[in-house]
């Protein structure tokens, strides 16, 4: 009865026991929560994304085993990674024994489950790195270390762990390396409780990228390992067991082992291909393995195999070898009447010792047949000191039979090459050489294709050259579509560049055409809707790498007759471009256009790639005003008023800036500057004109003269400055000087002349106002006119206005004082001290008036800087609700664009607070400006 109430009690025990467990998670949730909070901000720089409602720890799935899981967790980075998802997963579990956990004093792990892992590493070029998240903790005393009897005895073990689709992107700025796995399937399992036990894997993966040093070694490669390795920890050997390692159909097996009992890794280790089939190789071919590739027709054998023995570490290597046979081999597209055959290739790479130099090459036998087109080739190198090398080349080829072996679907190929090479003898370090001769030559080739080249390619003749100093291009003659090239050229030191890094590759290139039409290589066969679908989703960070190398030494020199692009015809255009240490230089480039001719002379330099740069020196001569602004973007920027101006201008014009992620001018870096001549030109219509009519032509003659123009003109910072230069307005003599910004808002001010009786209806209503219509009309008035706002839509109005009704006043006294001496023959003094005192009143009038009306500009200065202001900090928030809606219900893209959005708005709120700090700075300067003029007018007044 005892026992029986006994075994109640445990079994209540017990259920209460398992009830806690599975309930203790959604009873203590806060607490849960709270504390996994705290210990990640005290312990972690990254922002960590997990919901508790995801968190699970239940004995019920797995019994007797504890299982615990977490759905959609993530870390994603802050500071220069804020945005970047570091880790994130849909779901992660974990399967505990507990059992042996409680009574055997090991954590037995029984298995481990990543479904969708994505994990993201990055690197950047100061080193650091974006998984260094933990936070240092302080240092703390450290206490008793020894270790007890029950912690000597604690062990851990897992039996098995799986991946389920994951993604791996290492992106190292350091070192150039960026590696891109996709579709990461792996399982494993082994007692890592043991010291000696097998572990068992098996893994798939989509290689999509690997590049080292810039150097792209692996693209679009599916790999997979399936293998048992024998793990000794104590002895740190692992000894390959059954394994097979696969890249797309091509698979190979090791055999040996690899021990590391310090940082050194001993090897003796042997490899051999596990499939024999010379189609496993050609598998490995990008353009041959595509979804058809198990429809390609293929026969012929393989042998590949080789070892490495010794030790691996940073200064040594373990002897090698690598042998690659291909007997009868031969493939064929099952479409296609023509086959590639009888492939035959015998390769060995060896080196004995370990030391690198002394690595022999030996291909003696390469052959293949594409059709009836023979390619033979032999190459040995006996070391890589002074590369003692025999190499023998050669190829005939019809590319019109590649059409019946190759598929090439919207492509027209034509033309016969015929080329060999030889090369025998040792490196000469002295002239850097090494003897070789051969020749290439290729006539009546074609090329076009559809979609990429529709207009065609031609080489009729094409004849090259090889000695050990240089490759020589002697005969190119060439058509695209209307556009021919001929050409001839040389490259030198090609040999020390193929085979050492750094060396500089220098050559020349002389090309002659007649004519070329540049809008022929530009052709599109995108829809609009395409263009319009990457205009939306292209991004700020989208980046051209356009870095001019630096190890070119390069010059080309071109003599062209005509140049078509976009509907402007060049003639005669000359000049070299030069390619020397990461800078291309533009020298002497001259042509005639626009009825005149243009010489330039500039730099783009890309020394440092992310800061691009160029200059420029432009010399114009007689070029028309009007068709240089419909050809050119810049002079459409700089240059609104040339749409409407007839004539021809001279020009030595020099500009430089730094350049975007687009390479076009970053507006605020433009500095430069020249001198503008116009002999002859005149200014009609227009809303820039039609608004300076009202004021200076009583018929509202929209016209302006100019006539030996001398513009001085400089850029600062984005702003383009004119000192004063002279016209003729509507007959008037006339000053203008000014500004320009490059977002085309007008600064400018018009001095002239004009008898009253011949001004324009604004000035006539403006003067009625000040004098009550009283002035004669064939009186002078000098006018000082206010241009501001954008060219297409002009603000003019008087400056002055107390000065004007002054040039008013004192005409009718001199007036009056001649009636009197006509009719009585009696002076009439004009009292020069009360003039001159009622001068200088009137002069602190209009100083007044004038910094009334230049507060009304700065006060519309800071409203139309807070207008752009708001505008980018609305911009932004329109961008941030995008990218929030864009990452949808995923939480770890919501809150990496959460976090994106905010960087983004703190951004915007940055360039914003700019915009209106500038838009200050403008408004005072307006103002110190004016009082500048105040001052001027009372000290002019006062020293009459």
């Amino acid at each position: 009865m005892k026992l029986k109430k006994v075994l109640i009690v445990l079994v209540i025990l017990l259920v209460v026991v398992f009830a806690a467990i599975i309930a203790a998670p959604y009873l203590f949730k806060d607490q849960i929560r709270a504390t996994i909070d705290e210990q990640i901000a005290a312990n972690i720089n990254a922002d960590v994304l997990f919901d508790i409602d995801n968190f699970s720890l239940s004995l019920l799935p797995n019994f007797p085993n504890l299982t615990t899981s977490i759905k959609e967790l993530g870390i994603v980075g802050r500071d220069e990674f804020a945005g970047d998802v570091l880790f994130a997963i849909d779901n992660f579990e974990v399967e505990i024994n507990l059992g042996k956990l409680l009574f055997d004093d090991q954590m037995s792990i029984q298995s481990i489950s990543l479904i969708n892992p994505h994990i993201f590493i990055k690197v950047l070029e100061n080193g650091k790195a974006n998984y260094d998240i933990a936070i240092a903790s302080e240092e703390t005393e450290i206490e008793d270390e020894t270790v007890t009897e029950d912690e000597s005895n604690f062990s851990m073990a897992i039996e098995k762990w799986q991946i389920t689709n994951g993604e791996v992107i290492y992106d190292d700025a350091t070192s150039s390396t960026y590696i891109e796995l996709n579709s990461l399937n792996h399982e494993g399992s082994g007692n890592f409780s043991l010291s000696v036990f097998d572990l068992i894997t098996k893994t798939n993966v989509f290689l999509k990228e690997i590049t080292y040093d810039k150097e792209t070694y692996i693209t679009n490669k599916q790999f997979s390992i399936d293998m048992i390795l024998n793990m000794d920890l104590d002895q740190m050997i692992f000894t390959f067991k059954e394994n097979t390692v696969a890249l797309n159909d091509f698979s190979f097996g090791f055999d040996g082992w690899l021990a590391m009992p310090t940082d050194d890794i001993d090897m003796d280790l042997s490899f051999s291909s596990r499939n024999n089939s010379f189609k496993s190789l050609i598998s490995l071919i990008p353009a041959i393995y595509t979804e058809d590739f198990s429809d390609l027709k293929s026969s012929g054998s393989l042998n590949f195999n080789g070892t490495a023995k010794g030790t691996y570490n940073e200064n040594s290597l373990p002897a090698f070898n690598v042998s690659l046979a291909v007997n009868d081999g031969m493939f064929q597209y099952p479409d296609l009447p023509s086959a590639v055959s009888n492939v035959q290739l015998k390769m060995l790479v060896d080196n004995t010792d370990g030391n690198i130099d002394n690595t022999k090459i030996d291909i003696s036998t390469f052959h293949m047949e594409l059709g009836k087109n023979p390619i033979d080739a032999s190459l040995k190198i006996a070391n890589l000191i002074d590369y003692p090398i025999d190499l023998k080349a050669s190829a005939k080829i019809n590319f019109a039979d590649m059409m019946q072996m190759f598929p090439m679907e919207g492509m027209e190929l034509k033309g016969v090459l015929d080329a060999n090479l030889q090369a025998k003898g040792v490196y000469d370090t002295l002239t850097s050489t090494i003897p070789a001769s051969g020749n290439f030559k290729l006539t009546d080739f074609y090329y076009a294709d559809e979609e990429y080249l529709p207009q065609g390619m031609s080489i009729s003749t094409a004849i090259a050259s090889f000695n050990p100093e240089n490759i020589s291009l002697e005969t190119f003659e060439s058509k695209v579509g209307q556009s021919d090239f001929a050409a001839t050229g040389k490259l030198s030191n090609y040999i020390n560049y193929a085979l050492m890094p750094n060396e500089v590759l220098t050559g020349n290139l002389n090309l002659i055409s007649n004519n070329i039409l540049v809008d022929e290589f530009m052709t599109s066969t995108e829809t609009e809707e395409e263009i319009i679908e990457a205009d939306t989703t292209s991004t700020s960070e989208e980046t051209y790498d356009m870095a001019v190398p630096a190890n070119l030494d390069f010059i080309m020199s071109a003599n062209i007759k005509n140049i078509e692009y976009d509907g402007l015809l060049l003639t005669d255009a000359k000049g070299e471009v030069i390619i020397k240490e990461g800078i291309l230089h533009m020298n002497n480039l001259s042509t005639k256009t626009l009825g005149g001719k243009i010489v330039f002379n500039g730099a783009y330099n890309t020394k440092d790639p992310k800061d691009p740069k160029f200059d420029m020196d432009l010399g114009i001569n007689k070029i028309s005003i009007q068709e240089s602004f419909k050809a050119f973007n810049t002079v459409q920027k700089l240059a609104p008023i040339a749409e409407n101006m007839s004539g021809n201008l001279t020009t030595n014009f020099k500009m430089k800036s730094d350049l975007d992620n687009e390479l076009m001018p970053v507006n605020e870096t433009v500095n430069g500057g020249g001198l503008i001549k116009i002999e002859e030109a005149t200014l009609k219509g227009g809303k820039f004109v039609t608004a300076l009519s009202k004021f200076t032509s009583k018929g509202g003659k929209e016209e302006m003269t100019l006539k030996d123009i001398k513009m001085d003109v400089t850029i600062t910072n984005g702003v383009v400055s004119v000192a004063p230069f002279d016209v003729l307005i509507d007959g008037h003599k006339s000053t203008i000087s000014g500004s320009t910004s490059l977002d085309g808002a007008l600064d400018y001010i018009i001095a002239t002349s004009v008898p009253a009786g011949q001004l324009g209806q604004q000035a006539n209503a403006a003067l009625g106002k000040l004098t009550g219509n009283t002035e004669d009309p064939s009186s002078e008035i000098k006018l000082k006119l206010g241009v501001t706002g954008p060219y297409d839509s002009p603000k003019i109005s008087l400056i002055g206005s107390d000065a004007i009704k002054e040039q008013i006043i004192k005409a009718a006294v001199n007036k009056a004082a001649d009636l009197v001496k006509q009719n009585t023959g009696v002076d009439i003094p004009t009292s020069k001290e009360e003039l001159n005192k009622e001068a200088i009143e009137k002069a602190r009038e209009e100083g007044d008036n004038l910094l009334a009306e230049a507060q009304k500009q700065a006060d519309q200065v800071k409203v139309e800087a807070k207008k752009s202001a708001d505008k980018v900090r609305a911009e932004a928030k329109v961008q941030n609700e995008n990218l929030i809606k864009e990452a949808g219900s995923n939480p770890f893209k919501k809150k990496a664009a959460e976090i994106a959005g905010k960087k983004l708005i703190e951004e915007a709120e940055n360039n914003a607070v700019k915009i209106e700090a500038e838009g200050t700075k403008q408004a005072d300067a307006i103002m110190t400006k004016a009082q500048e003029k105040a001052d001027t007018l009372i000290k002019n007044a006062e020293s009459k």
